[in-house]
């Protein structure tokens, strides 16, 4: 089964250039073959890369309401 959309990795290793991102579930090429370390390397300004969401401190939240 294919899955389209974003999955949450951990970056693992940056360069000048690229940055390697570890996903904890299987991820398999456009050909078919799975990635056996899960981790897929991206170039630095890749737009299929993001920051997580920052989730506000309770206190954060309790002000806003």
């Amino acid at each position: 089964q294919r899955v389209r959309g974003w999955l949450k990795g951990i970056v693992v290793q940056v360069d000048p250039k690229m940055v390697a991102v570890q996903f904890r579930t299987n991820v398999f090429l456009t050909d078919g073959w799975m990635v056996p370390d899960h981790i897929l390397w991206y170039p630095q300004n890749s737009p299929h890369i993001r920051f997580p969401v920052k989730k506000g401190s309770r206190a954060e939240m309790a002000n806003s309401e």
